[in-house]
C-alpha cells in the first residue's frame, strides 16, 4: 500500500526560511552520536536496532509555525513488511525512530506558517543488512 504523502500536495511550498535538524543515534553501548559522525565511523550504514532521535534545533522562521515530519522507508523489505510509511504528520519538535530494517530511508522536517511550507530539510538514514 502506497501511503506516501508529498508536502506539495498538502501546502504551497515557498522555502524562504531554513530549519536545522539534529539526529542522534543511540544503541548497542554507543554514546549518543550525531548521525553523520556515526555513518563516517561505520562506513555509511546504520546497523539494525538503533534509536534515531531527530529534533528540529532551530529555524529563522518567526513563531507561530507548525513542525511536520515525514518518515519514508524505502526498499523491498519495507514493501514486504508494509512499512513504507511516508505520511506527513505534526509531531512537535522531535521524533524517535528505530533502525529496524535494510534500506536507504529518509526523514524530512517541514516548517509550515500561515498555511505555507516555508522551510524543509531532509536527512538520509541508510540502514545496513
Amino acid at each position: 500500500v502506497d501511503t506516501e504523502q508529498f508536502i506539495e500536495d498538502l501546502y504551497p511550498v515557498n522555502c524562504s526560511y531554513q530549519c536545522k535538524v539534529s539526529c542522534l543515534v543511540i544503541g548497542d553501548g554507543w554514546r549518543p552520536t550525531p548521525l553523520p559522525e556515526f555513518l563516517k565511523i561505520l562506513k555509511r550504514y546504520l546497523p539494525h536496532n538503533f534509536e534515531i532521535r531527530c529534533k528540529m534545533e532551530s529555524t529563522n522562521c518567526p513563531q507561530p509555525y507548525k513542525i511536520l515530519w515525514k518518515v519514508k522507508n524505502v526498499g523491498p523489505e519495507a514493501e514486504r513488511r508494509n512499512q513504507v510509511r511516508g505520511q506527513i504528520e505534526e509531531k512537535g519538535n522531535s521524533i524517535v525512530e528505530h533502525s529496524n530494517f535494510f534500506g536507504n530511508h529518509y526523514i524530512e522536517c517541514y516548517i509550515v506558517k500561515n498555511g505555507v511550507c516555508v522551510a524543509r530539510t531532509r536527512i538520509d538514514v541508510p540502514i545496513g543488512r
